[in-house]
Order: C-alpha cells, then sequence, then structure tokens
C-alpha cells in the first residue's frame, strides 16, 4: 500500500536526514521557504574529534522506552532528546476531539491517538532534532496545532475544477508537477470522487517546489492548455512523463492533445501566467502549506493519511458536518 512504503521511504530520511519526519504525513518537502535557524549546542559540548572521546563514558541508556508512542519513530532521538519529547507532551494539550488530557496521554495509545496529535508530535521530534530548546519545541508545537484549527479561504474563481461547485464539500489541493506524491494524489481523489460523486468537488492550485526545476513551467503549461479548456487532459499527461519534463516534451504533449500552438506558446510564456502562478503558491504558504500534496477540506487542512481510505473518511465527516448544519 502507498502509505506503507511513504512510511518506510520517510523513516530512511529521518535517519539520514535527522528531523525529516513529517514526510511521511505530507509528501514532497522543498518549496524554498527558509527553515527557522537551529539552536547552538549547549556550551561546554566537546567537538567532535576531541581527544577525550577515546576516554568518555559510554552513551546513556534510554530511559523512555523506543515504543512509548505507537507509529512514532522514537528510537531515532538519543535519551536526552526523549526526555524533552514527554515533557514536551506532557506540557502540551492533546489535540484530539473531545479529548481532555495531556498529548502524552492520547500518544500512548493507538485508540486514542488522532492524525493531529501524531503530526504535533512529529513537530516536537524534528524542533528537537534541530536543537531547539524545550519552549521554543513548545511555542512551534502550539503555533501548528493552532493552525490546523483554523479554517482558510481560497480565490477559486479561475481554479481548476473537477465536480459541482455547488457541492456541500470543497476540496482544494496545492500540489506540485515533479512531486511522485502528487502523482499518487490523482488516484486517491478519483476515488473520493467515486464514492462520494456529486457531493464533492476538487479545486487544483499550483505549488511549484523551489527543489523541482520543471515544476513551475509545468504548472504554467497546464494552465496555458486550461485557456484552450484541456486544463484536465494536459494535467493527466504531465504527470504521466513527470520524470522526463521539459520544453521540448512539454510542446509533444501540447501537440499531442491537439492545441493551437500558437496560442499555446504565447499563453505559456505570458508573465501574466507566471504571475498566476506565483499568487496561487502564496495563497498556500499563506494557509501554511509546506509540502505537496496538501489538501483543505472545507477550508480546514486535512492532516490524515493521504490514502485512499483516509481522504474518503475525511469527506464522510464533511458531509456530516454540512448536512447538521
Amino acid at each position: 500500500m502507498m502509505d506503507k512504503t511513504m512510511r518506510r521511504a520517510c523513516l530512511s530520511a529521518l535517519v539520514v536526514l535527522l528531523g525529516l519526519a513529517l514526510v511521511w504525513m505530507t509528501g514532497c518537502n522543498g518549496s524554498g521557504a527558509v527553515p527557522d535557524p537551529p539552536r547552538k549546542p549547549a556550551a561546554g559540548n566537546p567537538p567532535a574529534g576531541n581527544k577525550a572521546d577515546s576516554k568518555a563514558p559510554p552513551p546513556a541508556q534510554a530511559k523512555v522506552p523506543d515504543n512509548i508512542y505507537p507509529e512514532l519513530p522514537v528510537p531515532l532521538l538519543n535519551p536526552k532528546e526523549r526526555d524533552t519529547l514527554v515533557a514536551v507532551t506532557k506540557a502540551q494539550l492533546c489535540p484530539c476531539p473531545k479529548a481532555a488530557d495531556s498529548m502524552h496521554a492520547c500518544l500512548q495509545k493507538l485508540e486514542t491517538q488522532c492524525p493531529l496529535a501524531t503530526s504535533a508530535a512529529l513537530v516536537a521530534m524534528q524542533k528537537i532534532k534541530e536543537g531547539y530548546s524545550e519552549r521554543d519545541v513548545l511555542d512551534n508545537v502550539g503555533a501548528f496545532v493552532e493552525a490546523a484549527y483554523k479554517k482558510y479561504s481560497f480565490d477559486l474563481s479561475d481554479t481548476a475544477h473537477m465536480g459541482d461547485p455547488k457541492a456541500p464539500v470543497v476540496i482544494v489541493e496545492f500540489a506540485d508537477f515533479e512531486c511522485p506524491f502528487c502523482n499518487m494524489a490523482r488516484g486517491i481523489v478519483k476515488e473520493v470522487q467515486r464514492v462520494h460523486g456529486e457531493k464533492v468537488v476538487v479545486y487544483f492550485k499550483q505549488f511549484p517546489l523551489a527543489s523541482h526545476p520543471q515544476a513551475f513551467n509545468a504548472s504554467l503549461a497546464v494552465l496555458a492548455a486550461q485557456k484552450q479548456g484541456k486544463f484536465w487532459p494536459m494535467y493527466d499527461l504531465v504527470f504521466d512523463n513527470q520524470r522526463a519534463l521539459s520544453d521540448d516534451k512539454i510542446k509533444s504533449l501540447a501537440q499531442t492533445l491537439g492545441l493551437n500552438m500558437e496560442q499555446f506558446m504565447k499563453d505559456w510564456r505570458d508573465p501574466e501566467m507566471a504571475k498566476r502562478v506565483e499568487r496561487e503558491k502564496k495563497e498556500g504558504m499563506d494557509a501554511n502549506v509546506d509540502a505537496t500534496p496538501t489538501f483543505f477540506i472545507n477550508g480546514y487542512k486535512y492532516l490524515g493519511e493521504k490514502t485512499p481510505e483516509g481522504l474518503t473518511k475525511a469527506v464522510a465527516d464533511a458531509l456530516k458536518k454540512a448536512e447538521q448544519k
């Protein structure tokens, strides 16, 4: 299953990169945003390679067990970092619906965990690995939880969509055409629409990552195709060829669709089109999008697993809330 594959890939990345545990939840990362600066190591710690290393005592054994929080990569933390994590989770209220205990308590059992609590704990782990103080980690976790409960609105006036704009559930996806997780998300979105039909509409927003050199160009091309009523056919072709994107390839894809090439080339290179991509990406950044794909369901950021089952259930929950209103 895709979810297990994503977890295995991202746990490997965590071992290597020390702090990218959020990837399995969020997908592609690398928006080009400047990260918060890591805190300097505490004074008095000898630098790596110090001669005293050979006489140093063996590392302390972790008092916090590996499995204290099921589904979280706690083994990646050293004993001191684990202590900080536990201190943070004990000080933070559990963000799960109807929870009245600490995050520490709700994370210890699978049946009391929720996606928001798991994501918040991963944020804490990332910041701890970066050297942040306990107070700063708490501040970051608090800000993350607050942002998750915030409802966002987006300009959808000229945004490509699938489904009835009057549907009770509106999904807004921010994605990057070179991101493999965004490619996989196509199937997830189609499954959600198959299950819920006319009750859900999906809007696609551009969020090209700086780490993907052809993503911005691909966004321009798909928007240029939209001018000729071919957004979704071009969307599919670009994703199908995301590993081989180039100017020549994109031109050939446009020709395959039978587009008016003179008009396509004009729109593709129109400075106003680039401004539109930047505008959509800024919308995402203002809504705390920092990886792709990111989904918003009726204005609220989706933090669950990016699987057909996870997103379908989230839409079902949103439908119940809409019907209650």
